[in-house]
């Protein structure tokens, strides 16, 4: 090999080393949120006539993505002590104040995803995205609510995972703080 296609080839390792370096990549953060049904808000709001347990979260600043999981478990009280794994169905909303006239402000929720289909087969986790063009799919510094179900009457324990590259806050339930 001559000197000039060694050299050749050492700038051009050197180039693409330097481009690498300035790739784009958002960090990931993950954030996470447990309590049981028995210490969770009920929602007013049902899913399949089926009571909802609801947890509120705010996004720190606008961001493109996030994703939402959420895993149940069932202790079983007597000896031994199991934890038995129950299915959960969310729905992921936002929410939206309405001021007009003739209503007092009015608090409207609108869905941006849910963990099922009308099968009611589970895919988790599930990813929300903004759509360009369309506001009330922008996830901003608003606020948005879980409604979480797992069909059953016996308290459960879960825990949700929410990953953004944003900072995330969930207000514990005795403090939820006012709409913005």
């Amino acid at each position: 090999m001559t000197k000039i296609n060694q050299c050749l080839i050492f700038l051009l390792i050197l180039f693409s080393a330097c481009t690498a370096g300035k790739r784009n990549t958002e960090i990931q953060t993950v954030f996470t949120y447990g309590n049981s049904t028995e210490n969770s808000i009920k929602s007013a709001d049902s899913i399949d006539n089926h009571p909802t347990y609801q947890v509120f979260f705010n996004i720190e600043q606008k961001t493109e993505c996030i994703s939402i999981d959420i895993e149940s478990v069932y202790l079983q009280k007597s000896f031994p002590i199991q934890k038995i794994p129950k299915k959960t169905f969310f729905i992921v909303e936002k929410e939206i104040i309405l001021a007009h006239k003739s209503l007092k402000n009015s608090t409207k929720y609108i869905p941006l995803g849910r963990n099922f289909n009308n099968e009611w087969e589970i895919y988790s986790p599930v990813k929300i995205c903004s759509i360009k063009n369309d506001p009330l799919s922008q996830l901003d510094n608003s606020r948005y609510r879980i409604r979480l179900t797992t069909f059953e009457k016996l308290p459960v324990y879960y825990v949700i995972t929410i990953n953004s590259d944003r900072k995330i806050t969930i207000p514990t339930e005795t403090n939820i703080p006012p709409a913005k």
